[in-house]
Formats: structure tokens, sequence, C-alpha cells
């Protein structure tokens, strides 16, 4: 399950794609805590149907971190 409250807030942060600092965080927090990370990506809105578009490229550009 892991912890509900530290997902919540990951889901919060709507520019993590767009903020270099808050990508860092989520990265971080994500990777100390493996278990939310599935959880993470099923939450979020984020897009990795390939299109060319600036969202999508800044969605692949966190997942790759």
């Amino acid at each position: 399950a892991g912890n509900i409250v530290l997902l919540q807030f990951l889901v919060g942060l709507k520019q993590a794609t767009e903020d270099e600092m808050v990508a860092e965080l989520v990265v971080c927090v994500l990777k100390a805590s493996p278990d939310i990370l599935t959880r993470y990506f099923k939450e979020t809105n984020f897009s990795f149907i390939p299109r060319n578009k600036s969202a999508w490229l800044e969605n692949i550009t966190l997942l790759k971190k």
C-alpha cells in the first residue's frame, strides 16, 4: 500500500514536469519510497503516448529521471 499521505502530497505537485526543483523532490521521494512508484504514475495525469507536444516531452523527461 505504501505511505498514502506521501503519495497524495506527490500527486498534488502538478508542476513536477515543469519545475526542475519540484521534479528533483519527486524523484528523490520516489527513490526513497519505491513502494508508491506504481501508484504515483497511475494517479497522475501524465501522458506517455508519443506526441509532438512540449507537455509530452516534459512527462518523458520526468519519467527518465
